[in-house]
Parts: structure tokens; C-alpha cells; sequence
């Protein structure tokens, strides 16, 4: 069987032979884990009786390898359901797995470690099940919501992860300008719910401003260490910041 891929141009490849089974997959994980859970998961599930379900826990904030310390003993021990660490281009997320004779029995499990994960991780987690920081963001705010989002020097790369948002539920409003400072304008409260200023300063760290209701946040941050020749990630990790924090916002 010949594998599609979605994310990038090499295919995946199921061999059978001999009542053997070889199962060949691209290396990337933004390649790989979609096709395994799309495709292969999908095939394997032919030889199994049992129900096998999951939910991804999504985090922001935390590294990988603070998360794997903090569930050593669960993610050695655990046989079902299963606990482990992945991450893909939204980021870390944990992947929790349980089988059983049914779907109930399957979430039951898996809710019950959810619930743990939780107790440590609150500050962290997103969302279950939702991937995107923006679309998190999205189903916590009401309808109609208004957001005002002002950019300079950053090439409009957090108006464009919001732009599904703002398509879908039309309730961003898009300013633009270029400019040296965020000018947040007080008279402007009452036509919006919320202000975010985004401005990437001469030093290479951000500069982000955020207002909603009695909260005012104006806050520097780099993200270079480690990432200084990779622009994409650069920005990828400072949107989400500023995502995570009007997220964190608006579910106080």
C-alpha cells in the first residue's frame, strides 16, 4: 500500500509479506505522525479486537523534557492507558492512549489521567483536541467578541495566525501600521474588547502591549537564544506567547 502524503512530497509504504508486515514512513514528524494517525493507526486497528482511542493534551510555555521529568514514573509504568510527549508545528503536546471493549471504556481511562495531567500542568495547557493556540483562543471568547491588533516590524505574522479566526468568526477587527512604538489608545477601549500591540524591536526581542478589561500587560521578550537562525520559529514562538497570554486572559 502506497501512504499519502499530506505534508510533504515523500510517500509512506506498507509492505506485506510472509505474514509479515513492514511499515515504511517519512522522518519529519509534522510528516510522519499525521500520516501514522490517518493511515496507518487505520490499518493496524484490522488486527486488533479491542477499542484503541486517544486525546492530545496541547502546552505552551513548558519544555519537553520538564514535562517527561515531571511523568517519569507514569510514562514507564503505565501500559493503559499510555502517557507520551510529541511535538509537531503547533508545538509540545502530550498524547494519552487507552484500549478497552469499548469507546466509553477507552475515555473513561483516558479522562482520569487527563485529570492528573492537569493538576500539574494547569498553567500550561491550551486545550484537549485543539491543536491551534488561535483556534483555542477562538472557542473561549463570546460571540461578537471585538479585538483590535496592531503589528510593526513583524510582518503581520500575528494578524495572519488570527486571520482564520477573523474569517470564520468575523469578529477581529485588522489595523496594520508601521510604525516605532504601539500607540494603545485609551478611547479605544470602548470599541473594542480587547488591544494587542506586537512590535519586534531594533535588538531582535519583542515588545507586545495587551489590554482587556482592568488587565494591562506591557511586557519585552526575546526569543533568539537558540533560535537566531531560524526566523520562522523566532516568530512562531513569540505570536504564540502573545496568544497564550490573550488566551489565558479571557478564562481568568
Amino acid at each position: 500500500y502506497i501512504l499519502k502524503n499530506h505534508k510533504g512530497t515523500a510517500p509512506g509504504l506498507i509492505l506485506e509479506k510472509n505474514d509479515k508486515v513492514i511499515i515504511l514512513l517519512p522522518g519529519p514528524p509534522k510528516e510522519l505522525i499525521p500520516m501514522f494517525e490517518e493511515q496507518v493507526f487505520p490499518y493496524l486497528m484490522r488486527f486488533n479486537d479491542l477499542t484503541l482511542r486517544s486525546k492530545h493534551v496541547y502546552l505552551h510555555g513548558i519544555g519537553e523534557s520538564q514535562v517527561e521529568s515531571m511523568f517519569k514514573e507514569i510514562m514507564e509504568e503505565y501500559t493503559n492507558p499510555t502517557l507520551a510527549t510529541y511535538s509537531d508545528e503547533n508545538g509540545l503536546y502530550l498524547r494519552i492512549t487507552a484500549s478497552g471493549e469499548s469507546e466509553y471504556e477507552c475515555f473513561e481511562k483516558i479522562n482520569s489521567l487527563i485529570k492528573v495531567v492537569k493538576r500539574q500542568l494547569t498553567d500550561y495547557i491550551y486545550s484537549v483536541d485543539i491543536p491551534k493556540l488561535e483556534d483555542a483562543f477562538k472557542s473561549k471568547v463570546p460571540s461578537g467578541f471585538r479585538l483590535f491588533v496592531f503589528e510593526s516590524n513583524t510582518d503581520g505574522r500575528l494578524l495572519h495566525r488570527l486571520s482564520d479566526v477573523m474569517v470564520e468568526g468575523r469578529y477581529l477587527k485588522k489595523i496594520n501600521e508601521e510604525k516605532r512604538m504601539i500607540l494603545m489608545l485609551e478611547g479605544m477601549l470602548d470599541q473594542y474588547d480587547m488591544l494587542v500591540g506586537l512590535m519586534r524591536l531594533e535588538s531582535g526581542s519583542f515588545l507586545y502591549s495587551i489590554r482587556y478589561q482592568d488587565h494591562k500587560i506591557v511586557e519585552e521578550v526575546d526569543f533568539d537564544r537558540g533560535y537566531r537562525n531560524d526566523e520562522s520559529e523566532i516568530y512562531r514562538r513569540a505570536t504564540s506567547h502573545v496568544i497564550k497570554v490573550m488566551f489565558d486572559l479571557v478564562v481568568i
